[in-house]
Formats: structure tokens, C-alpha cells, sequence
């Protein structure tokens, strides 16, 4: 498992996008220029699941039909939790604090590796992501 969140790391997003290589939250493209999770996370995983703050683990059981791998966020407003998933198994969560990227500001639902997403300066706050349709 790995985690990004306050003051360890995070999002910068003025800078581009490395190439084709997974580069991680650090190397997302400005605000408006769209990205993928794979460019993010690599390969290895087939959907992304997003739980967001208050989720309890049952609700994401009941909704996904899979237990819920990660911390609890049942009485926290600070992270949201990135489930990769390949097939039914587990490959990777990650905790992401919210002020950095805010996957939950907009219904993403569940995402595929190559789905184009943005974050949406326009939006409250002013790092959420939509996807791109």
C-alpha cells in the first residue's frame, strides 16, 4: 500500500506529464489538460475504484460487491482511498488527501485505466476531477 496525503507528497499540478511512463500524482498536467490513471499508476489493473470520505465499509461491500480493503473513512472528511483492482483481486490502494486531487467531488464511478479525466479548476473545490466524456 502506499500513501500520499498532507505533508508527504503529493499533487503538484503545474508540471507535465512525463511521457508515457507511470509518473505518479506529483507529475499530473495543469488544471484542463487531460490525463488517465494508467499514466498515473502504470499497468497491472483493469478498474479504479474511488471510496470517499464517510463511506463506510459496508456501503462500498453493498456497491461493489467486494469487501473494502482500506482505511476507515467513516468519521473522515481529509482522504479519499484509490482501489486498483484486476478482475476481482486487490493490486494496489492508495490514500490520497483531498486537498492535493479530489476524486470525490464529482461521481466518477468506476474507472477504467485509459479514462480521460481533468481537473476541473472551475470546479469546488479547485482540484476536483470529472472525467472527460
Amino acid at each position: 500500500m502506499r500513501a500520499v496525503g498532507g505533508g508527504t507528497a503529493a499533487v503538484v499540478l503545474g508540471v507535465a506529464l512525463a511521457g508515457c511512463a507511470p509518473g505518479g500524482w506529483s507529475d499530473l498536467p495543469p488544471p484542463g489538460s487531460p490525463w488517465t490513471l494508467a499514466e498515473v499508476y502504470g499497468g497491472g489493473w483493469d478498474r479504479a475504484l474511488v471510496a470517499c470520505p464517510y463511506e463506510t465499509p459496508e456501503t462500498f461491500s453493498t456497491v461493489h460487491g467486494l469487501p473494502y480493503p482500506g482505511p476507515d473513512l467513516t468519521s473522515r472528511d481529509d482522504v479519499q482511498v484509490v482501489v486498483l483492482l484486476d478482475g476481482e483481486q486487490v493490486v494496489e490502494q492508495d490514500v490520497l488527501a483531498r486537498d492535493d486531487v479530489d476524486l470525490c467531488a464529482t461521481d466518477l464511478g468506476v474507472l477504467d485505466p485509459d479514462d480521460r479525466l481533468v481537473v476541473d479548476a472551475s470546479l469546488a473545490p479547485e482540484h476536483a476531477v470529472r472525467r472527460l466524456r
